[in-house]
């Protein structure tokens, strides 16, 4: 255990972490009422030592720099968290299916199944696809760089209204001909 460890850590275990191997190995050949009460040792000098320290990291404040800091990197994280939430639930309302939850984000089976029963989602929307409106989704997956993530998928669906779902299959259809074509020609 390395007393740099991100995790909060107790201050039993900080006593743990703070002796060395060495000391751990001679202590371990000691009577355990010997243990305990050097671990109590340890144990009180860093609680006095972090009492001192909070009092001074008290009197001085937060340095501004850090604290900014501090606030954009955490309102980085929420939002990059919001963010994903709203991707989730944009792909289920289109229509997403577990298959191309778990294969695009991987998700897993009851983290989907918990999302469309938050959403209360049972069925999957579908409508059908003409080829007018196929030639139309092929020309802005192109437009997309024929690319296959979260994005184009909802992308592809608001251009659409296709169920992400019903599109999955397709894109998956146009690559399979695609690697034919390219086989055929080597």
């Amino acid at each position: 255990m390395s007393i740099i460890d991100d995790d909060v850590m107790s201050l039993e275990d900080m006593a743990q972490a703070m002796l060395s191997e060495s000391q751990h190995a001679i202590l371990a050949n000691k009577p355990e009422p010997l243990r305990e009460a050097v671990y109590r040792r340890v144990e009180a000098s860093l609680r006095l030592s972090a009492h001192w320290h909070m009092k001074a990291c008290y009197g001085s404040g937060i340095d501004p720099v850090i604290f900014e800091r501090v606030l954009a990197n955490e309102q980085r994280i929420l939002n990059a968290h919001a963010a994903h939430q709203q991707m989730l639930t944009d792909l289920i309302k289109g229509g997403a299916s577990f298959m191309v939850m778990r294969t695009v984000l991987g998700i897993n089976k009851t983290t989907f199944n918990r999302l469309r029963k938050e959403l209360e989602i049972s069925e999957s929307p579908s409508k059908c696809i003409d080829d007018a409106l196929s030639v139309r989704i092929y020309r802005k997956w192109e437009a997309l760089d024929r690319s296959i993530s979260a994005d184009v998928l909802l992308q592809l669906h608001e251009f659409s209204g296709i169920s992400i779902s019903a599109i999955w299959n397709l894109l998956q259809d146009w690559q399979q001909v695609s690697l034919k074509a390219e086989n055929r020609r080597r």
